[in-house]
């Protein structure tokens, strides 16, 4: 009887645990921050596809991944930064007067997503970019 009644304490414990880490779960989702007119979330996609590189708070890693945050080149050369996430990016270049010389692949994403994560990026760790990157607009841009 003990055994049971143990037994059942601990299925309704894990199934309760369950149920909470849904309902967190679904609050994190309702409450992130979606920055794009795509109706994607942006933060989310950052985090799945940049973040291992740029790091979630945007600083990127000296010396091998360019910061995102507070960077000139997203200011500066809108077109080259949706072309480097839409394409992938190889060889040098420079972001606050620091050079980076290394490969970021070509992620695979649609041109909404891309949007996305870019609206969220240029808003996010000092950056305040007004105009919305579009999905019209990552669209036109063509590999070079």
């Amino acid at each position: 009887m003990k055994k049971i009644l143990l037994l059942s304490a601990i299925i309704i414990g894990f199934s309760a645990c369950k149920d909470n880490s849904s309902r967190a779960k679904q609050s994190i989702t309702d409450s992130a921050i979606i920055k794009s007119g795509t109706g994607l979330n942006g933060e989310e996609l950052y985090n799945t596809n940049c973040a291992s590189c740029h790091l979630k708070s945007g600083e990127g890693v000296p010396g091998a991944y360019p910061p995102l945050a507070g960077s000139n080149w997203l200011t500066e050369k809108r077109k080259a930064s949706i072309h480097a996430i839409k394409y992938g990016q190889e060889g040098k270049i420079e972001v606050n007067g620091v050079f980076y010389n290394n490969v970021m692949p070509n992620p695979n994403l649609s041109d909404a997503k891309i949007a996305a994560i870019l609206n969220y990026v240029m808003k996010s760790w000092g950056n305040e970019q007004e105009k919305e990157v579009t999905e019209q607009e990552v669209s036109a841009v063509k590999k070079l």
